[in-house]
């Protein structure tokens, strides 16, 4: 079936990773910035 939510840790915190989640339709997403994280666009803090 679907999966309704994506785990990982702040290594999975990258463009690549919430591009292919986004891709795949991922309800949600759970993982925590990294230490030196910056928002690359407006409002993807909700994704």
């Amino acid at each position: 079936g679907p999966i309704a939510q994506v785990s990982g840790d702040g290594a999975y915190d990258k463009r690549k990773f919430y591009d292919a989640c986004t891709e795949r339709r991922m309800a949600r997403i759970a993982v925590p910035p990294q230490g030196n994280a910056r928002l690359w666009q407006h409002g993807n803090s909700s994704m």
